[in-house]
């Protein structure tokens, strides 16, 4: 306040501090971002209100538009939004199976531009599809129904290829599998090997085991798994599914639920369920039980199936050439 001396401060003087203490401290300094979950074709000023706190902070903003579109839209511009909007399950079941299994169930995270432009869309088409989305869910949904729009004839497999190319070969299979029977042989390269692998597969280019093979050609498969591979194999690689698979091995359902509340981390509450299957239920606690499950619809992890195969077949491998 100017003042050279703490014992010259007058009485108005800390009035006037007072006042300005209260000044600089209300309304308090925030930054808040708006994001449209929707194109904004044109800026406007929206009035903002804080009514839980005391005064009402008021302020008014413009919200600036998420894309410069021209004051005349194109035919074209105008009839692809239409039909887009016009889409329906009913007037499309192949859209909205695949919406459902890919984009509800599936998780494709930061991966949905590659999933995009493996499909055809245009880098400006992502990007757009980029700056008027929230979150990865809804750009996932956006690519599937951009694709559908430009492709009406076309079938599922495109996506399930799109899907198995950048990885994600167990949500490729299930796409694959509500449109075609699994249990269809594909044509398969010629095998110079001359020992039996397995039916090829010609979306993600490896064989795959039939459920009756398995027991034959998968070593130490009734072996009870250790505990420590099967979190890493199972449980790392899917832990979302973990009541899926608990109410597959007949755990508990006020168990299973019991876990949302005991544990934040979804790998946690699947170790609490692979343990609880362990001492409860020893005599299905086996590498085969967990394949099957594995490759049930209900959980349709074929990839993470896949990789418990290799897994025991390279322990057995390995135990051939250890010396006695």
């Amino acid at each position: 306040m100017g003042c050279a001396n703490v014992a010259e401060v007058t009485e108005d003087e800390l009035e006037r501090l007072e006042m300005l203490e209260d000044l600089l401290s209300y309304p308090p300094r925030f930054r808040i971002q708006f994001i449209a979950d929707a194109v904004v074709e044109r800026s406007e000023k929206v009035t903002v209100r804080f009514n839980q706190v005391h005064p009402l902070v008021k302020n008014t903003i413009l919200l600036n538009a998420s894309l410069e579109l021209p004051l005349s839209p194109s035919p074209s511009a105008t009839s692809t939004r239409s039909s887009i909007h016009l889409m329906t399950y009913a007037n499309d079941l192949l859209l909205g199976d695949c919406l459902y299994i890919i984009a509800s169930e599936g998780d494709l995270g930061k991966k949905w531009f590659d999933f995009g432009y493996r499909l055809g869309l245009t880098y400006g088409q992502l990007q757009d599809i980029e700056l008027t989305s929230i979150d990865f869910t809804q750009c996932t949904r956006k690519v599937i129904i951009h694709w559908r729009d430009q492709n009406k004839s076309k079938s599922w497999e495109p996506l399930a290829e799109a899907l198995a190319k950048i990885g994600f070969q167990d949500l490729a299979h299930r796409v694959k599998d509500n449109f075609n029977s699994p249990s269809v042989l594909e044509s398969k390269p010629e095998d110079k090997e001359g020992h039996y692998k397995g039916v090829y597969c010609n979306l993600c280019d490896q064989y795959h085991l039939k459920p009756e093979d398995i027991q034959q050609e998968v070593p130490n498969i009734d072996s009870p798994p250790d505990m420590v591979d099967l979190v890493n194999l199972v449980a790392a690689r899917i832990p979302n599914k973990f009541y899926q698979f608990g109410t597959a091995v007949r755990i508990n359902d006020g168990y299973l639920k019991s876990l949302y509340d005991a544990y934040h981390d979804p790998m946690d509450r699947f170790t609490a369920v692979l343990n609880r299957w362990s001492d409860n239920d020893p005599d299905t606690y086996t590498w085969s039980t967990v394949i099957k499950v594995l490759q049930s619809h209900a959980i349709g992890a074929y990839a993470v199936a896949q990789d418990v195969k290799k897994h025991l077949t390279t322990i057995a491998e390995a135990a051939e050439h250890t010396p006695n």
